[in-house]
């Protein structure tokens, strides 16, 4: 049976939005990206930053967590806490591993490569490896990514497939920044590109995309969804960077003010 989170029964119920009483809280997992997301959003501020997570963690709003008692918050900022720091063996109650040549156990299965992973097999990466990888991060033009994977390819020689889609994830982030593109989740069955608002493109390149491609559709006003079966990451970065070129040149700020 897959592991679940605590029910947190609160010691003082509060109100709902509805105008029910909420008496406990079915806490939930983080999972990563929403959890960077969380913290984008509420910046350098701890207190922002808790909050942020706590609606996460209990999928109650603000006016909702705003009422809850001193005992109940502490309880639930221990739970975020915890499911921030705490490795997996802690909260399945199982030893933790002493040797990293031991496989991570994962809290909660995931799908990757159409497969379900319940652990995880590490390597420990060289230094220099390390230093390319953090490079990667703040690339900001293709050239800079080709200098870093000539430097990989010297250093280790030809690259692993998942190395080598670490490398098209970050010429994608770079080809993608200005468009104003804010994120890309990319299925094997279904790609969608998030932009944000104001974004700039024009939008009758949009409307003559979908046009010519029935597989492309407008989800609300900042979102595109493509209906395609990619199984390989490689041919879906692809996808996406074929949209987006489709879009044209990004609009110039001064064009906008």
């Amino acid at each position: 049976m897959a592991w679940m989170p605590p029910l947190h029964r609160l010691l003082s119920p509060i109100t709902a939005d509805t105008g029910a009483t909420i008496e406990q809280v079915q806490l939930k997992p983080l999972y990563y990206a929403a959890q960077k997301d969380a913290l984008a959003r509420a910046g350098e501020d701890e207190d922002d930053q808790f909050f942020e997570l706590a609606k996460l963690a209990t999928g109650l709003s603000e006016k909702e967590l705003d009422q809850l008692k001193r005992p109940d918050y502490v309880t639930i900022a221990q739970f975020v806490h915890e499911m921030s720091t705490r490795p997996a063996s802690f909260f399945l109650g199982e030893p933790a591993p002493s040797s990293h040549e031991q496989p991570v156990q994962l809290l909660l299965p995931v799908d990757a490569g159409g497969r379900t992973h319940a652990e995880l097999e590490l390597e420990m990466p060289a230094l220099r490896a390390t230093k390319v990888m953090k490079k990667l991060a703040t690339a900001k033009n293709q050239d800079q990514v080709d200098a870093l994977l000539e430097e990989l390819v010297d250093r280790f020689g030809k690259l692993p497939t998942q190395a080598q889609t670490l490398i098209d994830t970050h010429r994608l982030r770079v080809l993608a920044k200005p468009y104003g593109v804010a994120k890309v989740d990319a299925a094997p069955g279904l790609i969608s590109i998030s932009f944000k608002k104001d974004a700039p493109i024009e939008p009758l390149r949009i409307i003559e995309l979908i046009q010519k491609n029935k597989h492309i559709k407008l989800a609300g006003n900042d979102k595109l969804r493509i209906e395609r079966a990619l199984p390989e990451p490689k041919a879906r970065a692809q996808m996406v960077r074929d949209v987006l070129r489709s879009l044209g040149q990004p609009v110039a700020v001064a064009a906008q003010v």
